[in-house]
């Protein structure tokens, strides 16, 4: 019985003194919600919804999972009496 060898594909050839581009890392939708909580106004479901294009559930168990449990982020919510509630990053000065 005789195996086949796979075929390499022949690279092209570098340029010497040209550094490949660098490609920039894409930010996650989990960046995104945290830049939007570290705002001094914080931000709201509807706000994190928007911008991540998650549903209700998928933003609150962001913030109480990812958030808090696995990055250890302390997440305080503020409910105004006219308006929805808004969830904020506390900062904390070392």
């Amino acid at each position: 019985m005789s195996k086949s060898k796979a075929k390499k594909k022949a690279k092209a050839p570098k340029a010497k003194g040209v550094k490949p581009a660098v490609q920039m890392k894409a930010e996650t939708k989990l960046q995104i919600v945290i830049e939007l909580l570290k705002r001094p106004e914080g931000a709201t479901v509807v706000e994190i919804m928007k911008a991540t294009e998650w549903q209700k559930h998928t933003v609150r168990g962001c913030i109480s999972g990812a958030l808090k449990k696995k990055h250890g982020y302390e997440i305080v919510s503020e409910k105004p009496n006219d308006g929805d509630r808004v969830y904020k990053i506390v900062i904390s000065k070392q």
